[in-house]
């Protein structure tokens, strides 16, 4: 498992090199996944994967989208990202690699006991960027170990 952890590291820093597909902004986010996710058991490849800004937002049934994962794709709203706080990248990214790389759907409810959204896959993923500061680890572990 830590020979995994390692050369995924590897792969996504190797010597200053970035992976095709990985925006630079995107990498310390990136490989912060690989290892929480191998913190919780799981084996994560996200090469096969691209992270990139997208310029506008989406339109969606529900609203309007931040994020989205497409085809193997995980675009982030630029103006979104550079207006929000660290702890809201981390969420957002964390929400939609969980769609792409641990091929998660959107989840609903709220943690009665701790008063918070169930998830960090809730559809309105900017609900929890006011939670995933204070509640990181139990969002972190909900995220790798629920199917």
């Amino acid at each position: 498992m830590r020979i995994v952890l390692l050369l995924a590291l590897i792969a996504l820093s190797g010597c200053g090199d970035q992976r095709p597909g990985l925006d630079p902004a995107f990498q310390p986010y990136a490989e912060r996944f690989i290892q929480d996710a191998a913190q919780n058991n799981k084996t994560i490849a996200l090469e096969s994967l691209s992270i990139q800004f997208m310029d506008t937002a989406n339109l969606t049934q529900t609203g309007i989208s931040f994020g989205n994962c497409t085809n193997g794709t995980v675009s982030i709203l630029k103006s979104y990202w550079d207006a929000t706080s660290e702890a809201g990248r981390e969420a957002i990214l964390y929400h939609e690699l969980g769609h792409c790389a641990l091929h998660r759907p959107h989840l609903g409810g709220f943690n009665e006991q701790l008063q918070i959204p169930l998830s960090v896959m809730v559809s309105d993923s900017s609900m929890v960027d006011f939670y995933w500061q204070s509640n990181r680890a139990y969002y972190i572990q909900e995220l790798f170990t629920q199917n």
